[in-house]
This record gives C-alpha cells, structure tokens and sequence, in this order.
C-alpha cells in the first residue's frame, strides 16, 4: 500500500478528507480554507479527535495559498463549492512542482456539469468517476503509477 506522507486539503470546510487521510495514515496534513467560520469547525473536529500527526490550518484563498506555497504535497484534494467556476486557474496552479511532489496525486470533485479534462504535457487524467451531482476526477504525472 503506497502511504502518503503529506497532503493538502484545498477547501477544507469540515476537514473531512484531510482528517480521512490522517487516518489512514498521512504524516502530515495542511487544511486550506478561507471561511472564517469553517475554520473554526474544522479546529474543533481536530481537537476533538487528538491527533498526533503533524497538521496546519491555513485560513487563506486557495489560489492565493497555491501560488504562495513552496512545499510539494504527495496528495491534493480539492473540494470547491458547487458553481465555483475558477479550475482554468487552480489546475496549473496545483501542478506546479513546489505544489505537486513528483509523483504525487490530485483529486478533484467538482460538479458534474463541469467536465474536467484538462492536461498538461506532464499530467493526465487518471480516471474519472460520476456519482449524482459529483464528478471525481483523478490526475496523476504521465506514465507514472
């Protein structure tokens, strides 16, 4: 089983997938979230559970933390709220090398009226998943496993 060892959750809300991976055994989780009051949810639901792993909340723009970060994450999960409509703009965002680790994996839900297929010369859509108003969607580097 391949272990992520760090990961970034873009529009955290709840913490819901970060803590998820923190679970399942990620060293380190950084949440991004912008909503003064998510945060403030997401800082219980951590206390609350008493992790011992390293994790940050990051009250911020997510497209403002991405092009302002300098740590390679292994996995990426972002979650924007539905109608958002600024993916042109995360995705080269999310792969750049200081945000992406090499091999490193990024999860996008978005709604499912947004077809997502957008590539780069390095990464491709790995696979996509439709469920009923989500459309998950799974980039990796090319060639890569």
């Amino acid at each position: 089983m391949f272990r992520f060892f760090s990961v970034l959750d873009l529009f955290a809300g709840s913490g819901s997938l970060g803590i998820e991976a923190i679970s399942r055994g990620a060293n380190k989780v950084t949440f991004v979230e912008s909503s003064y009051n998510s945060t403030k949810v997401l800082r219980k639901n951590i206390d609350r559970l008493r992790f011992l792993e390293e994790y940050r909340i990051v009250k911020k723009n997510v497209l403002t933390f991405l092009r302002q970060n300098k740590e390679p994450y292994d996995l990426i999960f972002a979650d924007p709220p539905y109608r958002w409509n600024h993916y042109y703009e995360l995705l080269p965002l999310v792969f750049l090398p200081e945000n992406l680790s090499n091999y490193g994996i990024f999860v996008l839900e978005s709604e499912r009226t947004h077809e997502i297929e957008w590539e780069t010369n390095v990464y491709e859509v790995l696979r996509q998943k439709k469920y009923d108003r989500s459309l998950i969607t799974f980039f990796g580097r090319k060639g890569g496993e």
